[in-house]
């Protein structure tokens, strides 16, 4: 029996570590870690999206499990679409947000060369304060609703490969520990780009959240035009 939770252990963080890379969770992250020069925070993203994520998982795989509920054929697709609209609303904001900061070069004389540097307006410490607070709180719910996406596949698996349903929750609860783990690695290597960069503000840092604001845009529309072909 001990071999078997061991095998179940491994194949359930594999599992989460590998669904962690998946396309839309990538450009959903990106769309929250660019605004962020911290690695600490990028972690915290990740680790943010991994509880909600992991908590969904766990609530509808509990409650499937118990009840012996059967969910209905159409409702992954339905669900998957919500993950799409997400995607776009995320991308949305990231773009409206890129608008509301006004970039502005100025050019100093210091005496031996000229400086040039750009920097934007986007509000003081209360206003990064209450950012990060709201930032915070949007990693959770993305991840809650990737989780309630994925949730009924990942029930027929783990009934499907565990020998009970004690053993199901179990690996339901791996796969999303797994998942937390590759998303906070993948958080930080999405980040670099903005982690290296001198300064918030300048073209290159506001080039790669443009790029994340339209691969959420995107992508999202794909997701929905797919899930609602296959209804």
């Amino acid at each position: 029996m001990l071999p078997t939770w061991f095998a179940l252990a491994g194949t359930g963080l594999l599992f989460g570590l590998q669904h962690a890379l998946e396309a839309d969770h990538l450009v959903a992250v990106s769309t929250l870690v660019s605004q962020h020069r911290h690695p600490g925070r990028a972690l915290l993203v990740g680790g943010l999206w991994g509880l909600g994520h992991t908590a969904t998982l766990a609530l509808v795989g509990f409650i499937v499990i118990a009840f012996r509920l059967q969910l209905p054929p159409t409702l992954d697709h339905w669900l998957e679409a919500g993950v799409g609209i997400m995607l776009v609303i995320l991308g949305l904001r990231t773009l409206l947000a890129l608008r509301r900061e006004r970039l502005h070069c100025h050019r100093h004389d210091h005496g031996h060369g000229i400086h040039t540097h750009f920097h934007g307006h986007a509000g003081g410490p209360g206003h990064a304060h209450r950012h990060a607070t709201r930032s915070g709180l949007g990693s959770v719910l993305v991840g809650a609703v990737h989780g309630l996406a994925g949730s009924g596949a990942l029930v027929l698996l783990a009934l499907g490969s565990s020998p009970s349903r004690g053993a199901a929750l179990a690996f339901i609860l791996l796969f999303g520990i797994g998942a937390t783990g590759g998303m906070m690695l993948a958080t930080v290597a999405v980040a670099l780009p903005t982690l290296v960069l001198p300064g918030r503000f300048n073209l290159a840092g506001r080039g790669f959240r443009l790029a994340a604001g339209v691969a959420g845009i995107g992508l999202g529309v794909l997701v929905v035009s797919q899930q609602l072909m296959a209804l």
